[in-house]
């Protein structure tokens, strides 16, 4: 019996302090080909997004325990795996259910659960007109196969020409899948992910086929550009499952590129957690030489790819996963010079650019530790005295700043505290310092804050 209830209606007709709700991802009745379980899903969260009080949990956090505990695959959840899952999220509530699509019409069958008894709280049901697949185009549109290759891809050519309702779509997957990704035939691929992606499309049986094909690649730097392809449509739909992470893993163990990593760690779109988990997995990887060939890559490699090449610390999200990133590393400052001096670069822009008081605390500590497990010398020196000069400019007056900018005010006890335990470093760029143009800007700056050099330095 179909049930015409908004979830959204229980939370308001129900008085609730603060709650918290984990919704798990809704599944077709139908089984197989899930097309539209993430846009159910995110149907569900949107309109219990606008609940006063309640707090949804971060679907990437949600999944990966799913993963880790084999719970609710069938969007079907017993009052044991909600207890189970309720203690695991920390959560009030949880919402899961099914779906199946119709004539134009994806209804969106569910439960409220009480996380802690496990009892049924409410039954809720919905409809969502939906036309969005590609339509029917005339038989002879876009039916070009490659010469030499005609046999194997009008098929698929022919099957991608609808994609109107799931039966078109699954069968578009299974003509597709029986043409292996190599060349000169499996360029048809680079269509076929185009044609869903455009459509949104993200079937589990074409995954899988993309998965496997991944698998096979002995030599994945010699198919880059198919990786490439692979890696980007796992993250069209703005999330990387667990299933599609083990298949890049395993890609970047064989065949290491740094440009692939921005498919895969994405501060701005990702869960924090989930990222910060694989992170550590590549890093722990390279320690135990598993990842490159046929030389192994260092820890230091993979944390220096990491912080530079999958975003920009443009944003707090990106500072936060740069700082675990330097704290995760077994003594970032014994990294060879080049390295080293990246992080270096990477630990005082985040302690210049970030809004967050704990965040440039946290920068300032990794600082610190940073340079005094290392033997002071000239160039770090240098390094300091300029991160430090121009952070005491802008205390004392500097340019004027845009009143519409958020901007985090420097602290001058910050550098105090540097200077007392950084002292040896300020005193060596004194002494290099002499007679240079620099010389009174150092005398003013030591005499401002009180840092004096013993003798001996």
């Amino acid at each position: 019996m179909y049930i015409d209830y908004d979830p959204v209606l229980y939370f308001k007709e129900n008085s609730f302090p603060s709650r918290r709700a984990a919704v798990i991802t809704f599944k077709s009745i139908d089984g197989g080909i899930t097309l539209f379980d993430a846009f159910v899903t995110d149907e569900v969260i949107r309109r219990l997004s606008n609940v006063k009080n309640l707090k949804l949990v971060d679907r990437n956090n949600i999944d990966l325990i799913l993963h880790e505990h084999a719970l609710a695959q069938s969007g079907v959840v017993s009052s044991r795996d909600a207890i189970e899952l309720g203690k695991l999220l920390t959560v009030d509530h949880i919402i899961a259910g099914t779906y199946n699509y119709k004539e134009n019409t994806i209804f969106a069958r569910g439960r409220i659960l009480d996380a802690v008894t496990g009892k049924i709280q409410k039954p809720f049901g919905f409809s969502i007109p939906f036309s969005g697949l590609k339509k029917k185009t005339p038989p002879d549109e876009n039916v070009t196969p490659d010469r030499g290759c005609e046999a194997v891809q009008r098929p698929v050519l022919m099957a991608l020409r609808d994609l109107s309702t799931p039966a078109a779509v699954n069968n578009a997957v299974e003509q597709a899948v029986k043409v292996p990704w190599k060349k000169p035939c499996g360029k048809i691929h680079r269509r076929v992910i185009s044609e869903f992606a455009y459509s949104n499309l993200y079937p589990q049986r074409y995954h899988e086929f993309l998965a496997r094909t991944l698998e096979a690649m002995e030599k994945p730097g010699k198919n880059y550009y198919t990786v490439r392809e692979i890696f980007s449509y796992f993250a069209r739909d703005g999330r990387i499952t667990e299933f599609e992470w083990a298949a890049g893993r395993e890609i970047l163990k064989r065949g290491w590129h740094p440009f692939h990593l921005k498919y895969f760690f994405r501060p701005d779109k990702y869960s924090m957690p989930v990222m910060r988990r694989r992170a550590r997995e590549l890093l722990e990887l390279a320690r135990n030489n598993e990842i490159g060939r046929p030389y192994a890559l260092s820890e230091y490699k993979i944390g220096k790819d990491l912080l530079t090449r999958p975003f920009l610390r443009n944003t707090e999200s990106g500072i936060d996963f740069s700082l675990f990133i330097l704290r995760s590393m077994n003594n970032p400052a014994g990294a060879p010079p080049k390295i080293s001096d990246t992080f270096f670069s990477v630990i005082t822009a985040c302690y210049r650019d970030t809004l967050s008081p704990g965040y440039r605390r946290e920068s300032m500590d990794i600082l610190i530790s940073f340079l005094k497990s290392r033997t002071p010398d000239e160039k770090y020196a240098d390094r300091l005295w300029y991160f430090l000069y121009t952070i005491d400019r802008k205390i004392i007056g500097g340019k004027k700043r845009d009143k519409y900018i958020p901007y985090l005010p420097y602290n001058p006890e910050d550098l105090k505290k540097i200077n007392t335990e950084l002292v040896e470093y300020l005193c060596l760029r004194k002494k290099s310092g002499a007679g240079s143009y620099s010389e009174k800007e150092i005398q003013d700056y030591f005499r401002r804050y009180g840092v004096k050099c013993s003798s001996g330095r």
